[in-house]
C-alpha cells in the first residue's frame, strides 16, 4: 500500500494547441507582397522624353539632334523665338521624322530636276526628302511671322549675296584673262561686271534663303 502511495502520480495529460486563427485579410496582403516584389524584381523601363537644356546649351544639343552644321543660325533661333518655342519646334520635327519626313517643295524651288530622286518602288521621279534641319526651319517659318524669319536669316542671306556676288567677280576675271590672251585686251567686262552686281543685288534685297523655301 506504502509503495503505491509513494508511486509518481502520472502526468497530466497536455492539452494540444490549437492553431491560430489568421485574419482573412493577412492572406491578401500576403498576395499584395508577392506581387510588389515581382514589380520591383523587374528592370525599370526609362522614358525616352527630350529633357530641355540650359537655354547657353540649346542651340549645340539642337545641332545635333538635327545634325544640322549651322550652329550659329540655330543660336538667332533661339535669341529671337525663344527656348521655349524652339525646344517645342524640335519635338515636333522629331515626331515627323520618325513618322516619315517631309518632302522637298521641288516644284515651288524653280529648279524641280535638282530636288527629284527615283522613287526604289515605282521607278518613278519623286521629290527627295528634307532633312531634318529642313524640317525644323519649315515649321519654324510658318510658325513666326515674316519680319521675325528675316531677322533670323539676315546674316544667311548676306553671306549667299556675297558668295554669288564673288563668283560672279571670278568668272569675269577669267573672261578678262581668255580675252587677253586672245589679243582683245582693249575688251574688258568690269564695268559691265560691277552694273550687273548692283543690279543683281537690288534684285536679291528681301530674299529668303532659297534653302528655306524648300
Amino acid at each position: 500500500m506504502d509503495a503505491d502511495k509513494n508511486a509518481a502520480a502520472p502526468p497530466a495529460p497536455v492539452a494540444a494547441r490549437s492553431p491560430c486563427k489568421q485574419s482573412p485579410h493577412h492572406g491578401q496582403k500576403q498576395q499584395r507582397k508577392a506581387k510588389s516584389d515581382q514589380r520591383n524584381s523587374k528592370p525599370k523601363r526609362r522614358r525616352q522624353s527630350l529633357k530641355q537644356p540650359l537655354t547657353k546649351d540649346m542651340p549645340r544639343v539642337m545641332s545635333e539632334l538635327l545634325k544640322e552644321p549651322k550652329v550659329a543660325l540655330l543660336h538667332r533661333v533661339v535669341k529671337h523665338v525663344g527656348p521655349k518655342v524652339a525646344w517645342q519646334l524640335l519635338r515636333e520635327t522629331l515626331r515627323l521624322e520618325k513618322d516619315g519626313g517631309q518632302q522637298v517643295n521641288a516644284q515651288g524651288s524653280g529648279k524641280p530636276e535638282l530636288f527629284l530622286v527615283v522613287d526604289e518602288l515605282s521607278h518613278e521621279f519623286k521629290p527627295r526628302r528634307r532633312t531634318s534641319g529642313g524640317v525644323f526651319f519649315t515649321l519654324l517659318k510658318d510658325k513666326v511671322s515674316k519680319e521675325v524669319y528675316r531677322s533670323i536669316y539676315e546674316v544667311e542671306d548676306k553671306k549667299k549675296k556675297d558668295a554669288k556676288k564673288r563668283a560672279r567677280s571670278r568668272q569675269r576675271q577669267r573672261m578678262d584673262s581668255t580675252l587677253a590672251k586672245l589679243g582683245f585686251g582693249d575688251l574688258t567686262l568690269s564695268a559691265a561686271g560691277a552694273q550687273e552686281d548692283t543690279e543683281a543685288a537690288a534684285a536679291e534685297d528681301g530674299e529668303v534663303a532659297e534653302a528655306m523655301q524648300l
